[in-house]
């Protein structure tokens, strides 16, 4: 259990106090919702047990690796990325628009230097369709994280905001749209 390897790093904790988000993508597995895992098949078991060793081993790779970090907070925006009211969006009138787009920045309190960021995007990511192109993808979050750890550094954990009713415009379905999208939000997050 996570919680577990919490304990042995000398916190407090127990089965409430760990929370696992996923990021939701076109090119893998789901864990929950209408298209879930199936857990009545063997191959369904086996998956959920290894999205949970991975999360347990990742909990004890972070508790073993905290560092000091100065927060800084701020809320961007996306909202020129939000395509509103386009076909296919399932943008139904009478529901506001969230294009804010909450930064919490962890920051080497001496060095400056970033440690972790984590960005809720209020954006759906629906362009890359792995099962067309034969490939995997972590989808724009999976391009935005590679490319501020290219220029900020640190641990970068990058959130799709909602799942529907807020899509990008775009309508291809290959890996560059997802680069074009991607560049958008990677700046719009350094702004």
């Amino acid at each position: 259990k996570a919680s577990h390897k919490l304990v042995e790093h000398g916190f407090t904790a127990d089965r409430s106090s760990v929370i696992v988000s996923t990021t939701h993508v076109h090119a893998a597995p789901t864990l929950v919702g209408i298209w879930g895992t199936s857990t009545a098949t063997a191959d369904g078991r086996a998956y959920l047990k290894r999205v949970n060793d991975a999360v347990v081993a990742a909990v004890d790779i972070a508790a073993s690796r905290l560092r000091t970090s100065e927060l800084w907070t701020a809320t961007g925006s996306v909202r020129s990325m939000v395509w509103q009211n386009g076909q296919g969006t399932n943008h139904p009138d009478g529901f506001p628009v969230d294009e804010r787009m909450p930064v919490l920045w962890g920051r080497d309190p001496d060095t400056g230097a970033t440690n972790a960021l984590y960005v809720n995007v209020p954006n759906h990511p629906d362009q890359f369709d792995g099962a067309k192109n034969l490939q995997f993808s972590a989808d724009v979050p999976g391009y935005v994280r590679k490319a501020l750890g290219a220029t900020i550094g640190g641990t970068s954990v990058i959130a799709s905001g909602t799942l529907g009713r807020q899509e990008p415009p775009g309508a291809i379905d290959d890996y560059s749209e997802v680069e074009r999208q991607g560049q958008f939000v990677t700046n719009a997050i350094q702004l």
